[in-house]
């Protein structure tokens, strides 16, 4: 397996307590050596320079006994795959956060790593190219809680790119829904507010179902209206709010027959 920046290399399984690996640049009179103490029969060289080609040999040590290196083997690395850049966070909700980074980069996967900070439990999102714009809003996180996030590229050459340094979070507190006697009134609760750019809200749904999110000015008018479907229980979403003017408006969640209504205020 050879990438950009690092290749797997591997040889016959032979009776030794070690192996040491050397290698250099073609061109080159410098070799670098590795040494693997184990019985593996492959090895990793990594700190390579994209689109290189190398020269590398191996050989056994049994105690004080040293083979001969063995006939030279070449491999070339890939040409680097470019990374999108910083990553940054931004409508953080208490259960789902937007990424965002350079959408100019041209390549052929997109790949977002997420996980609590401090832990390697890894989830991986891939996405078919890079989406202009560069962005994607994560779900399904836990609400006070911290993660790391990274985005990395992938070449349809096999290259990746590094996943960089992490960009990191904390999710906010889960709302409480509130609570009403009327059995047709959908209990909606919803934050920031004021708000400038997006207003989260939240609600219960007593199952998977459809919905329709609106936004109405204050005299009623309909000023914008999506379909979108809900998870069972504590259900949360964003509305972006980009063009909008300052002013007061009303939200309103209809799921079925029971409604919900909640009045916010967009202030610059």
């Amino acid at each position: 397996m050879v990438n950009a920046t690092f290749a797997k290399v591997s040889w016959y399984d032979t009776q030794s307590d070690r192996f040491v690996i050397r290698y250099r640049a073609v061109g080159t009179s410098t070799y670098i050596y590795r040494r693997s103490y184990n019985t593996l029969t492959e090895g990793m060289i990594q700190g390579l320079i994209p689109s290189t080609t190398y020269e590398w040999s191996v050989r056994s040590m049994c105690d004080a006994n040293v083979s001969l290196y063995s006939d030279p083997m070449y491999f070339t690395t890939l040409s680097a795959c470019p990374s999108v850049g910083g990553v940054t966070v931004a409508d953080i909700g208490f259960n789902s956060a937007q990424l965002n980074w350079n959408s100019s980069i041209s390549v052929d996967t997109l790949m977002i790593r997420i996980a609590i900070a401090g832990t390697t439990d890894y989830k991986v999102i891939k996405l078919a190219s890079n989406p202009n714009p560069g962005n994607y809003t994560v779900t399904g996180l836990i609400a006070e809680t911290t993660y790391d996030a990274w985005v990395a590229t992938k070449c349809g050459s096999g290259s990746t790119s590094a996943w960089g340094n992490p960009a990191t979070f904390t999710t906010l507190s889960e709302p409480v829904v509130r609570t009403s006697a009327d059995p047709g009134i959908l209990n909606v609760n919803a934050y920031p507010n004021p708000t400038k750019l997006f207003i989260n809200y939240a609600f219960t749904s007593k199952e998977e179902s459809e919905y329709t999110v609106k936004v109405c000015d204050i005299s009623g008018r309909e000023l914008l209206s999506e379909v979108r479907v809900a998870n069972e229980g504590l259900h949360g979403e964003q509305v972006s709010l980009g063009g909008f003017a300052s002013g007061l408006y009303m939200l309103v969640i209809q799921q079925g027959p029971m409604v919900g209504r909640f009045k916010f205020n967009i202030s610059e």
